[in-house]
């Protein structure tokens, strides 16, 4: 599921893809105009290449920007949410990943008809100091759920909601 992000008055999009010999990854791309073309901001994905990782996304915290993305449970059995900064343009990424939670940290989180545990598709806020984010993952009925973790820090403390906000 592709982003388009507005940063420093380009477009970013952000995307998911599995190129023959690697690993998933997140890719960015950069445009003057929403509609592009796109250009790629660097050959490798954003994402560390040792780890299979999808739906990362853009959020940027007191001018710094970041990645959040998912480490596929295909590799880790429980997915996880993950955060790294990111280089002003985008190109790079600045230190390691930081792992903000699992999917068995939230008490909701069912495995799914494959065996594993489902972080899928973050989106942050900021509101009145406190993040808040919303995921996807499988429920205890099996049923693609959407849940939501919050925490007083980017980078750490991220507390699940007990129940699922929404599923199909």
């Amino acid at each position: 599921a592709p982003e388009i992000h507005k940063y420093n008055d380009k477009y970013y999009l952000f995307g998911t893809i599995h190129k023959e010999g690697q690993r998933r990854g997140t890719y960015i791309f950069v445009s003057d105009k929403v509609i592009g073309p796109y250009v790629p901001v660097s050959e490798e994905s954003i994402t560390p290449s040792d780890e299979e990782a999808l739906d990362g996304t853009l959020f940027v915290d007191n001018g710094k920007p970041y990645l959040i993305y998912c480490h596929e449970w295909l590799q880790v059995h429980n997915g996880g949410m993950k955060i790294v900064e990111l280089s002003s343009d985008l190109s790079s990424r600045i230190g390691e990943p930081i792992l903000l939670f699992n999917a068995l940290d939230a008490s909701w989180v069912g495995e799914n008809d494959r065996g594993g545990y489902v972080t899928d598709g973050p989106f942050v806020v900021k509101e009145d100091g406190v993040y808040k984010m919303i995921w996807s993952s499988f429920n205890k009925e099996n049923i693609y759920s959407l849940g939501v973790a919050t925490s007083k820090s980017l980078l750490s403390g991220w507390t699940q909601e007990k129940e699922t906000r929404y599923h199909d």
